[in-house]
């Protein structure tokens, strides 16, 4: 059954929280799942109600966060002409193998010695059910095949991921996040998720429009993204997107007219434009009602919060439009070592973290969106639960979920 035909019922109960109920531990399972992003992987483990499709707890290595295992391993920076290198498909796909054996110790060590997963220490085997998810970079590769054929030769379960699925992964990710941790229960009205990544971003939301009172998805997905935006803007300031823009503006710049060239760039996105223009515009309508919170996932988002964070907001937990606006007044006029050393900026961002930033807020400002929340969520976190992804190897396409709309 393809994710976007999954009921209600089904959608919405794989995340329902049932912290503290008595569970037969005949449906339980400890379940690792893979998001192959363009720039990383991103493992995800938990002890998964199978019986019920419900995310109990995540498991992590012992003293660490439960936000999974990161490994660096860029897809996008390995394609010419849209062909990934072949070489580095092997030795990645080797990587990952090693990577998930190693995880698979590390959560044997969580499920013996950590106290709150007592319950589930008879299921510490060492041998866990795993999936993985592949996202743009290899989607759009003209050689996904044979990506397919390496991972299966090392037994890795990754499928391939459309761009609507990998929107709705994202949407039900947080979902979950909220529903398991206790101090969210009493946001309800969480119903729209933004996740921006290297090479697609997509808008999500799970509502019912004003004729009807049958929830459905509503989706967004689009290719222009804080790579192609920069690319694009910085083509329009006449600067080399191959090498290091800042700072962007001299201290007499005016900002309102960079703000404007930025903003005709995005508006005049085909899709982008498409949408803000017509009468049915969801995005803005539902980031303007009352109790709708917009929760911003992936990497441009999360790296936007830590800039943020580093200018003097230490508590942040989001944005809002005048927030990115004032940060970027300092931030586009800010050389490398200014970012990297005011900002705390990753060193392989430099150069991006003010155009990533100014293309979360140019975009904020066109879709009529005041304020973003951010989380840390992937579409590991959203597969760990949903039935959908657990199948057999054979039984998979090679593309699963529906098509873009």
């Amino acid at each position: 059954m393809l994710l976007k035909y999954i009921s209600l019922g089904v959608a919405l109960t794989v995340f329902a929280s049932i912290a503290g109920a008595d569970t037969d531990l005949s449906c339980i399972r400890i379940r690792i799942a893979m998001d192959v992003g363009s720039n990383s992987t991103k493992m995800r483990a938990g002890v998964v109600d199978v019986c019920h499709h419900v995310l109990l707890k995540q498991v992590t290595a012992p003293g660490k966060k439960p936000k999974g295992n990161k490994i660096p391993i860029s897809w996008r920076k390995n394609v010419k002409d849209g062909v990934i290198d072949s070489t580095f498909i092997q030795e990645s796909v080797a990587t990952l193998r090693n990577s998930l054996d190693k995880y698979s110790e590390e959560i044997t060590n969580d499920l013996n010695t950590n106290p709150d997963l007592a319950p589930y220490k008879p299921l510490a085997t060492g041998v866990y059910e795993y999936v993985g998810g592949a996202t743009a970079t290899i989607r759009d590769s003209k050689n996904r095949p044979e990506f397919l054929a390496a991972e299966r030769a090392k037994g890795l379960n990754i499928r391939v991921l459309s761009q609507v699925e990998e929107g709705h992964l994202g949407y039900l990710g947080v979902y979950g996040l909220l529903g398991a941790q206790p101090e969210f229960n009493s946001d309800p009205n969480f119903n729209m998720s933004w996740d921006i990544g290297s090479t697609s971003m997509q808008i999500e939301g799970y509502f019912a429009d004003k004729s009807t009172t049958q929830k459905s998805w509503h989706d967004f997905g689009n290719e222009l993204t804080s790579n192609s935006f920069t690319n694009k803007f910085l083509t329009a300031l006449s600067k080399d997107p191959q090498k290091s823009p800042n700072p962007i503006l001299s201290p007499t710049d005016n900002l309102e007219d960079l703000l404007l060239k930025a903003e005709n760039i995005v508006s005049s996105d085909p899709e982008i434009k498409k949408i803000v223009k017509s009468r049915n515009n969801w995005i803005g309508e539902r980031a303007n009602t009352t109790g709708v919170t917009v929760r911003g996932i992936g990497g441009s988002h999360n790296g936007a919060l830590a800039i943020l964070k580093a200018s003097g907001l230490q508590n942040a937990t989001g944005y809002s439009q005048e927030d990115l606006k004032t940060l970027l007044n300092d931030l586009l006029r800010s050389g490398d070592d200014a970012i990297r050393n005011k900002y705390k900026a990753d060193e392989d961002f430099i150069s991006s973290t003010a155009t990533n930033i100014l293309y979360i807020y140019t975009c904020m400002k066109v879709f009529n969106i005041n304020r973003v929340e951010v989380v840390d969520v992937d579409n590991a976190l959203g597969m760990l639960p949903t039935p959908t992804y657990w199948k057999t190897v054979d039984s998979r396409a090679e593309i699963v979920g529906p098509p873009n709309p």
